[in-house]
Formats: structure tokens, C-alpha cells, sequence
């Protein structure tokens, strides 16, 4: 099930991007459209500088809303209870909503120790208050997941696309599935990425030329374009629940909408494509020099 993604809605994300944020009206249509075609979840995060602001201006009733906590890293461990519990009720007002599908930790490491027992406590808390439903976190790889609490990670997004396959090939997924998580998975396009042409790529990306140049082979030996590529080889794991897409204008949903009819129809065996090195597949690493 896709996830329409809101971190566009309060800035200007993703190497593709070239429109910047949408206004109101735009954000309303993006949606209104979404909704209407059987959309029902929300992703954003507290960092998402003005994104749960426009939603909340914009409408939330019918949505359910995943959020993220921004890192607690630089708090007390005493004040950690208190932080969560301002955070949300934060978050809640911006979105003008009364409760929370999810809340996920953006930095796992709020996670773990004693420190995380804090959070998972506070949680916890709100969630007997009915303000939250679900709790989860959001990592960036298979290792953020080791030695984490089974009650921080109810729900995981990670992220997944032809060339990074990590939480797959490592076998992450299915412990998640196996443990009872849920799992949701980003980055699908490799923030956008994986669909422009070869001529609109930052100079920094040209050493990759030959992993990038097999995912468009592989798309035309399949008949596919490289959007139902994308969507296609997610949405077919057996363990991913939902799928997180974000855009900038509704044309681009209409055409995710429909890749993603025809990737989900279409066998899509991508072994091959997958890609070791950490400074293509980790946007953290996208720096100038690299």
C-alpha cells in the first residue's frame, strides 16, 4: 500500500527536485488526489521544517498521520519523558488533529539504553491517552536495527530500491516480519535519482554512470519504465507493507499511480542491479567531493 510522502510539503527535498514546495493549492490537490484514489496514510516529521504546519492547513481529517521525533540526542535523560510528550502535543496542534497513527524515532539511537526505555515509555503513555496509535523508528540501514527493543520497533521504515537492497540481502526483513513488524520502506526513486535521464545528473554521480546506466537496460529489456521499475520491485517483497512516494505536483502522483498498477502486474527480478557502494546508495554521503 503506498504512502504519500510529505517531506516536500515543507522543503525542497530530493536531488530531482526542481519545482521546490508546493503551495497551498498544490499541496490541497496532491491530496485531494490522493485521496480519492484510496490513499490513506501520511508520512512526515517533526524536522520536515514547515510540512505538518501544511498539512494542518491544508486538512488531515481521513488521514492517518505517521510522524517522526527529531533527535533527543542533546537532552538530559531526565527531561526525555517531558520532550516526547511536548513533541507530540506540538506535532498534534500543527496538524490540527487530535491523535497520531505513528510515531516513529528519526534517530535510532533514542532508542536504545536507557535513554530509550524513557522514549518507549512516553510513548507508551500517549498511546493509553489515545493520542498515539503505533510506535516505531526509522533507520538507514540493517545495522541501525541490531540490538534494539522489540517495543521500539512495531513499525520500521527503511530504505529499499534496486539498488539498495540491503534490508533484503541481509536478511532484515524477514526477522522484522517474523517479529511482528511492520515494515515500511523509503527512498524507493533514491530521491529521484533513479528516474532522470543520464543528461540532468549532478556532476558527482557520473562514477556510478554504470550502475545507473543497468537500471535503465534492465527497464527497457523489461518493457517497463523506470518509475514501474522502481515501484514494481518494492511492492512485490513479500514483507514490505507500505511503500512511502513523495512528489511535488499531482502529475507526478497520477504517474506513480499508474506505475504502480503496472509494476505490481509485471515479474521484476533485479538481483543484479544491487549496488555496494555506500556513497551511491546512502543520500547522507551525496557530498560535493565525493
Amino acid at each position: 500500500m503506498l504512502i504519500l510522502g510529505t517531506a516536500q510539503f515543507g522543503m525542497e527535498y530530493g536531488v530531482a527536485n526542481r519545482t521546490g514546495c508546493p503551495d497551498l493549492t498544490r499541496t490541497t490537490e496532491i491530496l485531494d488526489h490522493a485521496f480519492a484514489h484510496g490513499l490513506r496514510y501520511l508520512d512526515t516529521a517533526m524536522n520536515y521544517d514547515r510540512s505538518e504546519a501544511v498539512l494542518g492547513r491544508c486538512g488531515v481529517d481521513g488521514w492517518n498521520i505517521i510522524t517522526k521525533l527529531p533527535s533527543l540526542s542533546g537532552l538530559p535523560e531526565k527531561s526525555i519523558e517531558d520532550a516526547v510528550r511536548g513533541y507530540i502535543l506540538r506535532s498534534l496542534d500543527r496538524l490540527r488533529t487530535a491523535n497520531l497513527h505513528a510515531v516513529l524515532a528519526h534517530d535510532h539511537r533514542d532508542m536504545r539504553g536507557s535513554r530509550g526505555q524513557r522514549v518507549i515509555a512516553a510513548l507508551q503513555t500517549l498511546r493509553q491517552h489515545g493520542l498515539v496509535d503505533r510506535t516505531g523508528v526509522s533507520v538507514y540501514g540493517p545495522d541501525d536495527i541490531d540490538g534494539l527493543d522489540p517495543a521500539a520497533t512495531g513499525i520500521v521504515q527503511a530504505p529499499l530500491n534496486v539498488l539498495d537492497q540491503r534490508i533484503l540481502r541481509t536478511g532484515l526483513a524477514d526477522r522484522l516480519h517474523h517479529g511482528g513488524s511492520e515494515l515500511h520502506v523509503r527512498s524507493v526513486f533514491l530521491q529521484g535519482l533513479l528516474l532522470m535521464p543520464a543528461r540532468h545528473r549532478p556532476a558527482r554521480f557520473k562514477r556510478w554512470s554504470a550502475e545507473l546506466a543497468r537500471v535503465k537496460a534492465y527497464a527497457c529489456k523489461t518493457g517497463l519504465d523506470p518509475l514501474a521499475l522502481c515501484l514494481g520491485f518494492v511492492t512485490r517483497q513479500k514483507h514490505v507493507t507500505h511503500c512511502v512516494v513523495g512528489v511535488e505536483r499531482r502529475e507526478q502522483l497520477v504517474q506513480i499511480l499508474d506505475a504502480y498498477e503496472a509494476g505490481s502486474q509485471t515479474p521484476v527480478d533485479t538481483d543484479q542491479l544491487h549496488a555496494h557502494d555506500p556513497h551511491l546508495i546512502d543520500p547522507r554521503l551525496w557530498t560535493a567531493g565525493a
